[in-house]
């Protein structure tokens, strides 16, 4: 038998756990969560859900040929929730866990944003058909409609009304990011592609100078929705959090990537899991201890800060004691 509270005891415990049912329960939390820290975004904060996957390069079997989990993510850009995960299939790619993904949350009226593997007329039907809006990147997965969508929009000759935004100027790090976008509504040409509810194209230039320098980016988009190009760009921003606010965070504060879980349901139930704390994490409102990985070293340190959070989801009384039957 597995002494209690050894690591051998908590792995058995995440083996028995239903992973669906635990990505459930992140899910139904979520939505909660989001919307309460939704309340405290300034408006100009776009809270769009951007799609991505991530894979735990660490939970691969030699033994029984197991490849590392794969997971796709769902979050709130805006409140940087993490709203749901689903597990991709080992022998096969992001796009077939999408449809799992999409299952657990409402986008109705909510703008997602998708990166260019993921762009496929499938996964762009299933949000128009929920009400959602999209923003889908364009590359060589795509490649008659990436080309047509590049070519009009650096044509200068065309007749088609095309939008351009004032350029959006960052500095920082040793370098001048200069961006602008592009958007055209006038698309009737581009019927024999057949997108589902086509509204508009779009791109986004990234100019960087670093150290004298110069090296310039432009992406391609395909849209549902007649946005500005001042809101184009910004949303195209927005989608980069899912990186920048759970994938680094996961491998950097979490340290994910170097985990070993790999029996069973283990990995796919202690992902969401850490899923969890860093939603709480964010949640609480602690100003003496801004980081995230401060506020989940006291979690570990003081039983009573770990209490406050639990009680943040809802699950024990606002004051954090637990209540006697």
């Amino acid at each position: 038998m597995c002494e209690y509270g050894s690591p051998e005891a908590f792995s058995d415990l995440f083996n028995c756990l239903n992973p669906q049912e635990l990505g459930h329960t992140l899910a139904r939390l979520s939505v909660d969560w989001s919307d309460r820290l939704k309340a405290r975004l300034p408006e100009e904060v776009d809270d769009v859900i951007a799609l991505d996957g991530k894979a735990l390069r660490h939970s691969f079997s030699d033994a029984t040929d197991r490849p590392p989990l794969h997971l796709v993510h769902a979050f709130a850009t805006g409140t940087k929730v993490v709203l749901a995960q689903a597990k991709v299939d080992g022998t096969s790619n992001e796009i077939t866990a999408l449809p799992a993904l999409l299952d657990l949350l409402d986008i109705q009226g909510r703008t997602v944003t998708l990166d260019a593997m993921q762009t496929q007329r499938e996964t762009a039907r299933a949000l128009t058909d929920t009400g959602g809006a999209y923003i889908c990147a364009l590359k060589g997965n795509q490649k008659t409609l990436y080309e047509d969508v590049k070519l009009f929009l650096d044509d200068p000759d065309q007749a088609s009304p095309i939008t351009v935004s004032n350029p959006d100027v960052d500095t920082g790090h040793g370098r001048i990011e200069t961006r602008t976008a592009s958007v055209c509504h006038d698309i009737d040409w581009l019927h024999e592609h057949d997108g589902p509810a086509l509204a508009a194209i779009g791109s986004v230039t990234a100019q960087r100078e670093t150290r004298g320098k110069q090296r310039s980016e432009t992406r391609s988009f395909i849209m549902n929705k007649k946005l500005t190009p001042e809101h184009l760009l910004r949303q195209v921003r927005s989608h980069w959090a899912i990186e920048n606010a759970l994938h680094w965070v996961l491998d950097v504060t979490m340290n994910e990537d170097y985990l070993r879980n790999r029996t069973g349901p283990g990995p796919e139930n202690f992902a969401v899991m850490r899923k969890l704390a860093l939603n709480l994490a964010r949640l609480v409102v602690d100003k003496r201890t801004p980081s995230i990985r401060g506020r989940l070293k006291k979690a570990g340190w003081n039983h009573n800060y770990a209490l406050k959070l639990i009680s943040l989801a809802g699950l024990l009384p606002e004051n954090g004691e637990v209540q006697k039957r």
